[in-house]
């Protein structure tokens, strides 16, 4: 009978170091998320909401969004731009032209002239898939864009305020840039826990 009763408590002491380990490795495990996602958040990632229709219909007013703070923007990119000069708020476009490019409009169509890789002049009207309306476009004069600046335009042209009104901006006052699966999952159910949990 004591054989028995010594193995038990052998056993019950391992099960106690066992489970105090996992408890450990649990605890450990938690607080580097919790540092990871602290970690994201203020030095990777900037949690945006948009505002307005200017993006329509690729954003709509209320879609919450992650911006990488850590790219550099390239034409296509969506961008979220802080420049008190334009705005007091940040607002969210799409940069169309970037340094070195020359743009102008054309019948409602955007047309840019870039330099190719061997140094070659290109001129192109854009294939802009993402326009709400096509054709409506309208520039008052060619712009070519400075180095370190970008041209920025919304979606909705219709209604949005960018470059066409306020100029070119500084490529530094880019705070962060949309990646497509942030607009992928705009409307996914960890998106809403995620604005949920901020909201709290």
């Amino acid at each position: 009978m004591g054989r028995f009763i010594g193995k038990n408590l052998i056993d019950l002491a391992k099960e106690e170091r066992r489970d105090r380990l996992l408890g450990q490795i649990t605890l450990i495990v938690v607080i580097g998320i919790i540092f990871l996602f602290l970690f994201l958040k203020t030095q990777v990632f900037l949690a945006v909401t948009v505002q307005g229709s200017s993006m329509e219909n690729t954003l709509n007013s209320g879609d919450f969004l992650f911006a990488n703070r850590q790219r550099t923007a390239k034409r296509g990119d969506i961008v979220v731009v802080y420049d008190q000069n334009v705005n007091p708020e940040p607002i969210i476009k799409r940069v169309v032209a970037v340094g070195g490019d020359t743009i102008w409009t054309e019948n409602g169509f955007v047309y840019l002239k870039t330099t190719d890789s061997e140094g070659n002049a290109v001129t192109e009207r854009l294939d802009e898939y993402y326009v709400k309306t096509q054709g409506v476009t309208n520039m008052h004069e060619q712009v070519t864009v400075p180095e370190g600046f970008v041209f920025v335009l919304g979606d909705n042209r219709q209604v949005s305020s960018d470059s066409r009104a306020f100029g070119v901006v500084n490529s530094n006052s880019i705070i962060g840039v949309v990646p497509q699966w942030s607009i992928n999952i705009k409307d996914s159910g960890f998106v809403n826990w995620y604005k949920r949990a901020l909201a709290n």
